[in-house]
């Protein structure tokens, strides 16, 4: 024990003056190495925190953006929204206007119709009544006729019974005068026909004139009611036509609006599309983006890594250099040199990068995911060991100061 304590502590001691002689050898070099890993660390830092400051500046952009979007696309739903109500409102008032118009229009029908059916049954009446009027009036002729032809007769033969009666009287004392009397009775029998006859001409050609008046009236109301009645149909065409002609205004205004309604509820249609596009097409491209750049962070990451794993196989060489040379002066020295050469074998994995806190690249899985595997002793196996077994130097491992 006391020769295996012996050769430790002069490995320690020869360990000690070889870490002294390199660490004069090598002073520059290490400052220049740990200048330069300094300046590495501190930029890759700055970058980090650079990154870091332009991802959440980015994020805080994009969750602004989204928000100003979520809310335009909400106050556009609310309008739309409004919009459609309004338009409802109003296609609801046309409608009842519509629904008012055609009962309005539909009850004028009605009253007209029943106008028309007064109109036509006063017409028939009238027209019985004129007929009853020309057959009463026919009758009265006919009975004025046959009461002057009685009343004629009856003259004559008051007047020829008379004349006779006179003629009997006087035949014993006109028979002196019987041809003066003849011929004045003659040309007095004369003047009376002439004057019967203008008598009942005057009564002929009055009674003609007033049936032809008559005539003449009742052609005139004839034809006045023609006139009427074909003023009326007219009208009613008339009417029927615009009526006619305001039902296709009408239905052409309402085609119309329904197809404005149609182009409002397409141009909707397209435009809620489009902004779905745009948000898709605005996602897509921020999520290719995101990708790009933890691409690029990989790739950078990468590379540091590959620059560290350069310098780590430089330092490798340097130390396998450096162990070879106090191997080689122990073996002339004739010391046991198995804990050296176990020291300086390349094991499994080693300690975590310098100035970062992740493992070395021994322990890095294939793939491109950039996970690493546990080295046979990390930070939590020592940190455990210290709490159990404290801190004791008999209990570190033996081996060379690098």
């Amino acid at each position: 024990s006391a020769l295996i304590l012996t050769e430790v502590l002069k490995e320690r001691d020869a360990q000690l003056e070889l870490k002294r002689l390199k660490e004069l050898a090598d002073k520059e070099l290490d400052k220049d190495h740990t200048k330069t890993d300094r300046d590495a660390y501190e930029k890759s830092l700055q970058a980090d925190l650079e990154k870091a400051r332009l991802c959440h500046e980015a994020a805080k952009r994009t969750a602004e953006f989204q928000m100003a979007q979520i809310h335009e696309h909400l106050t556009s739903e609310e309008k739309e929204k409004l919009n459609d109500l309004k338009e409802g409102e109003e296609l609801k008032k046309l409608a009842a206007q519509f629904h008012i118009e055609k009962e309005r229009l539909d009850k004028m029908r009605k009253e007209e119709r029943k106008m028309v059916m007064k109109e036509n049954v006063q017409q028939i009446e009238d027209c019985k009544k004129i007929k009853q009027l020309r057959e009463q009036e026919q009758e009265e002729e006919d009975e004025e006729c046959r009461v002057f032809a009685a009343a004629k007769r009856k003259m004559m033969q008051l007047r020829a019974q008379k004349e006779i009666d006179i003629y009997k009287d006087k035949q014993a004392r006109l028979e002196r005068i019987k041809d003066k009397l003849i011929t004045k009775l003659k040309q007095k029998i004369n003047d009376e026909e002439d004057r019967m006859c203008s008598a009942v001409e005057e009564i002929e050609k009055k009674r003609l004139e007033e049936e032809r008046a008559k005539e003449e009236k009742l052609l005139k109301d004839i034809r006045e009611q023609a006139e009427h009645r074909m003023m009326q149909l007219k009208n009613k065409e008339e009417k029927a036509r615009r009526e006619k002609q305001e039902e296709l205004e009408l239905l052409q205004m309402r085609h119309a609006a329904d197809e404005l309604f149609r182009q409002n509820e397409n141009e909707k249609c397209m435009q809620r599309r489009q902004n779905a596009e745009q948000i898709k097409n605005f996602l897509i491209d921020q999520y290719n983006d995101h990708v790009n750049k933890e691409e690029e962070v990989k790739k950078v990451q990468l590379a540091l890594d590959r620059a560290n794993l350069e310098l780590l196989e430089k330092e490798e060489e340097q130390f396998q250099e450096y162990a070879r040379k106090v191997i080689d002066h122990c073996k002339e020295k004739g010391r046991n040199v198995y804990p050296l050469e176990r020291a300086a074998q390349k094991g499994v994995g080693g300690p975590p990068f310098a100035g970062k806190s992740v493992n070395r690249s021994d322990y890095l899985v294939s793939d491109k995911s950039g996970k690493q595997l546990p080295h046979y002793e990390g930070d939590s196996t020592s940190q455990t060991k210290l709490q159990i077994n404290g801190k004791g130097a008999s209990k570190n491992r033996l081996g060379f100061m690098w």
